[in-house]
Parts: C-alpha cells; structure tokens; sequence
C-alpha cells in the first residue's frame, strides 16, 4: 500500500509530464487501479475516457494553425477593447478559451476570430489545452456581456488575443527601443490607436520566472532580396518584461492612448496550482507582492492616477487568479467556468464604472460652468 501511495504521490507531483502509457501499463499490471487514480483526485472517468483515446482526440480536433490563419485583428468602433498582456506560455489562450465556453459572455462566430474561438470551444469540450500561439499572431474577438443587473443593457467587447511573442519581444522589448506604440507597427500596437476605451490585464504566471524559447528571424537577404530566415534563441525574465510594459505605459509618447484606458488590472494564471480555491488568492497576493510589486506597483499606481485609471479602486489594480478548472493526468483538464464568469464581470465593473464615471463628469462640466 505504501508503494501504491508513492506511485500516486509522484504522479501528482508531476501531471502534465507523466507518461500517460507508464500509467496505464500500472492498471494492467495491477500496481494502481482506476479508482485510486479518481481517489486520489489525479483522474475523473471522463479524463480516463479521453487519455485511452487521446490520439483520437487529436486527430479529430479541428487544426489551429488553420483557424489562426484565417482569422483577423480588426476593433469594431464604439466598442470597449480588452487586452492580454504576457509572456509566451503565461496562460492567456487558455484564458480565452476559458471565456469563449462560459455563458456569461456571447462571443460571436462569424466575425474576424470566429473560426479561432470554434476551435478553442472545441479544445475545452475535450479537456484539451490548446498550443501557445507562435509566431506575432493577433486576431480579436467580438462579444457581448448582457448585465445581470439590468437585462436589457449590452456591453460590447473587443477580445484582443495575441502571441506571448508578440508582447514580450516585439512590444515590451523591441530590439529598436521605440516607446511609442503607434511606431512600434506591431499587430496589437496598430489596433491600441484607435479612439475605442479600453481595459489592460497583465498576465502572471506563478510557475516561471525565466522563459527560453526560439523564434524565427530576418538573418538576411538572398540573391533575389527575399528575407532568410533563421531561429533565434531568446531568454525572457517575466519581471523585466512586466517592468518594461509599465515603463511603456508610462512613456510620454503614449499619453493619448492612456487616456482611453479605464482600467488596468493583474490575472494570476495556473491558479489549480496555488491549492485550494480558498487558498488561491492568498498565495497569489504573496507572489505578486514578494515578486512584482514595489517598483512595478508603485509606477503603475502612478500611472493610474495621472491618467484617471481604475479610479473606482482607489487608482490600484486588482489582482485576479485564473484556472480553466482542475487538471489531471496528461494535463487534461475538465473545464469550471467560475473564474471565468469572475473576469466577466471585472470587464463589466470596469465599463459600468466608466459610464457612471462619465455621467458624473458631465454633471460637474455643467455646474462648473
């Protein structure tokens, strides 16, 4: 029984890199049975369905890349924009597909991302986590939030999704040192020129510090002038990259984009990770401050004060923890809409905040006259 436990114990410690065969291998060799693993909270009978079937799964799962590629990045005016901002890997497609499958948001399928959110519902029926985004991808994602508290009142959002890539190296630390973002010319710069407001989440993930991956890059030019690619390896620290998007934020050059901002606010991914869902924020407040606070905090308070931003709290942001649900062997995981029905209706406080903000605006404009 004890070895039976340690078997369980180290599958635990390591869900998403266990060897899935390994583990089926033990049921058949009657070292661990199904039960202990639904027990022990490491599986659920539907996890267990998938994993015996998961090359299945996969192969009749509709392709991403080409989903991603006949999407489109394009803001509809009038609409509140809501960006992600993180490092590759840090959780935001997963946060996307968590709201893209919860009801308290109506995320259109036939505009510019529909077919990417598709694709995502999909991946999240399964238990499935979909692959970060490679490459500079961009795309937006129209929705609508119906009020709970007046039922006939629509928020309309912009989603902004992009690759972890995308922010880290060609926005937060771009090689030219450009702190304009309307001349960086980057996919998700281009859309933060336009006259919509909007909403800042900065994305943390409580599982790395330090990020090394590959991307491709212009090493060249051949005979004829087309570009040669080649890899370039990178190392990205998750705080000097969060310190360097504040630091943008806060330049001059963006005064006018800023001034559209309502709210900027933290989310905390992988919070399954943190334990209990009672225990969660408590955790995820003690990272962030021994982390990511002081210098970064205090700026992006300032920040918020000069410009008027999450002035409902007191000009600080609020941090948010994240989980798509529990996870299990192989990394699957079996959706909970809960914290995304949460971050629906931090959007919304966020909008419903600037509206009354405005309102009261209008009336001072009027008794100052």
């Amino acid at each position: 029984m004890a070895h039976n436990k340690e078997i369980l114990d180290e599958l635990g410690s390591n869900l998403c890199g266990c060897n899935v065969q390994e583990v089926f291998k033990l049921i058949d060799e009657g070292v661990i049975t199904e039960r202990d693993l639904i027990e022990g909270k490491l599986a659920t009978p539907k996890v267990l369905d998938t994993l015996r079937n998961y090359e299945y799964s996969r192969r009749f799962l509709p392709d991403l890349m080409s989903a991603m590629d006949n999407s489109s990045a394009e803001c509809k005016p009038g609409y509140t924009d809501v960006y992600f901002f993180g490092m590759p890997g840090a959780g935001k497609t997963s946060i996307l597909m968590g709201l893209a499958s919860c009801e308290s948001l109506n995320v259109s399928l036939i505009t510019g991302g529909g077919m990417y959110v598709e694709v995502l519902q999909q991946y999240t029926d399964v238990g499935i986590t979909a692959p970060c985004t490679p490459r500079t991808f961009v795309c937006t994602l129209d929705a609508k939030i119906s009020s709970k508290a007046t039922p006939d009142t629509v928020h309309k959002i912009n989603l902004v999704e992009m690759s972890g890539e995308e922010f880290a190296l060609d926005i937060a630390n771009n090689e030219e040192h450009i702190t304009s973002f309307e001349k960086m010319g980057s996919g998700a710069t281009e859309l933060l020129k336009n006259d919509n407001r909007k909403v800042f989440f900065l994305i943390i993930d409580p599982t790395a510090n330090i990020l090394r991956t590959n991307r491709e890059k212009e090493i060249g030019k051949d005979a004829q002038g087309k570009p040669i690619t080649g890899l370039e390896y990178c190392i990205v620290n998750q705080r000097t990259i969060l310190q360097k998007m504040v630091n943008l934020l806060a330049a001059p050059e963006n005064r006018d984009i800023m001034k559209k901002v309502d709210g900027i606010h933290i989310i905390m991914t992988k919070a399954d990770t943190l334990g209990d869902a009672e225990e969660r924020e408590e955790k995820a407040l003690k990272i962030f401050q021994d982390k990511y606070s002081g210098d970064i905090l205090n700026e992006l308070v300032d920040l918020c004060k000069e410009h008027n931003i999450n002035a409902q709290n007191k000009f600080q942001p609020k941090l948010y923890t994240f989980s798509l649900g529990s996870f299990y062997l192989g990394g699957l995981f079996e959706y909970d809409p809960a914290d995304s029905d949460h971050l629906v209706e931090a959007i919304e406080e966020t909008i419903q905040s600037r509206k009354n903000k405005s309102w009261w605006n209008r009336i001072k404009r009027i008794f100052n006259k």
